[in-house]
This record gives structure tokens, C-alpha cells and sequence, in this order.
């Protein structure tokens, strides 16, 4: 990845708007779904089979959950602060991820909905979970992270970036934490807001004619 952002031409993509437009498509299904009075059979059984894998998994994987941590906002905008001088990622890692955090709490309001621990029996916990579960603020801030820092991420790179959140969701499922339609709910809304972020910031971008982008020179 290159260092430094002074050489950088900053666009703003028209596919972030559709981007942001099906996220919250996404968001508003899985809402709904998750306000229905019973667990579909199929999201049981979905969550069934993560939830059930070993518990060996849990002390090697957890590291990797801590991706979608709050905590991991500032930590990671300041390592592309430092080591790659990214000023602008690194405004809107912390940006996304504040406002993804805060995003999660509002809607865990409007759709409280439990645990798994709460709606199903034998559910294996790792550790005891407590609150709502819709949405996952986890997934919520890995995906914003992750639609913020895509841009900027070399192409033969970006399968590594995605790989993150979606093992961050798997996870939230194995441990007990979330029920599928939780961490989609969570998922939806990390990207609108990550793509909202870069809508209205900018990503790099190639120089093109005028007609074809919005170009702003740092």
C-alpha cells in the first residue's frame, strides 16, 4: 500500500450511493424479520451449526472477534495513522466507527431483541451473554471498517480485508453471542455507514475526465 496521501486525487463514487441505498434495504428486512414473534427454522438451524462447532475454537479465534470491538477503532486508524500515513482512512476509520457504534445502540432500541441465550434452549455461550441482540455492534464496526478501508486496499489484498468482518460474524455466531439475522442486521448497517463515510470524504482515485467524477485535490 503507499504511503502518504498528498499525491492522492479524492472522487466520490455514484456506487457508494447505491451502496448505502441497498445496506439499509438490507438493514430494514432484516429488522423486520428479526421483530417477528419466533426464530425461522432456517435461522435455527443456521445458528445451530456455528454455535455448535467445537469449544477448543474459542481461546485461538477470539483475537479475531475483536475486530468488530470499539476499541479496535482507534487502534487501527492509528496504525494507518503511523506506519502508513493514511490521514484521511484514518478520519474515516474513527469517523465510521463512532458513528457505527452509535448507530447499533439506536437500533437495539427500536428492535430489542434477546440473546440466543434467551430465545432458544441448549445454546452453547462463550462466555455467559447479556443485553440486546439486534444489531451486532461487532459486525456493525468490522464492516464499516472494512467498507471504509476498501478503497484504499490493493486489489490482490481485498479478499484479506473482507475475510475479517465475515470471520468476525461467523464468530459472534459460534460464541453464542448473536443469531444470524443479528449480525446481517449488523452488517448492513456497518456498510451504509461506511459507504455514507466515503461519500462524503472521498476515495483515491485515478485522474479521469471531469464529466466521469468529482475530483478534489488534497
Amino acid at each position: 500500500m503507499p504511503t502518504g496521501d498528498h499525491d492522492s486525487i479524492w472522487v466520490r463514487r455514484r456506487e457508494d450511493g447505491y451502496v448505502i441505498a441497498g445496506a439499509l434495504a438490507v438493514l430494514v428486512i432484516a429488522s423486520v424479520l428479526a421483530s417477528a414473534d419466533r426464530i425461522s427454522a432456517l435461522e435455527e438451524e443456521v445458528f445451530r451449526f456455528f454455535n455448535g462447532w467445537p469449544d477448543w475454537l474459542e481461546q485461538p479465534l477470539w483475537p479475531l472477534m475483536q475486530a468488530g470491538a470499539v476499541l479496535f477503532v482507534p487502534l487501527s486508524a492509528a496504525v494507518v495513522l503511523v506506519v502508513w500515513r493514511k490521514v484521511r482512512l484514518a478520519a474515516g476509520m474513527m469517523l465510521s466507527g463512532g458513528l457505527v457504534w452509535l448507530g447499533a445502540k439506536v437500533v437495539k432500541e427500536i428492535v430489542p431483541r434477546e440473546r440466543p441465550g434467551d430465545l432458544l434452549t441448549d445454546v452453547v455461550e462463550r462466555p455467559d451473554w447479556s443485553g440486546l441482540g439486534f444489531v451486532s455492534g461487532h459486525a456493525a464496526v468490522a464492516f464499516a471498517l472494512a467498507t471504509v478501508a476498501s478503497p484504499y486496499v490493493p486489489g490482490r489484498w481485498k479478499w484479506l480485508l473482507w475475510a475479517v468482518p465475515v470471520a468476525t460474524i461467523v464468530l459472534r455466531i459460534y460464541t453464542g453471542a448473536h443469531l444470524p439475522l443479528d449480525v446481517i442486521g449488523g452488517a448492513a448497517l456497518g456498510v451504509a455507514v461506511g459507504a455514507a463515510v466515503n461519500l462524503v470524504l472521498g476515495v483515491p482515485g485515478q485522474r479521469r475526465p471531469a464529466t466521469e467524477v468529482t475530483a478534489v485535490e488534497m
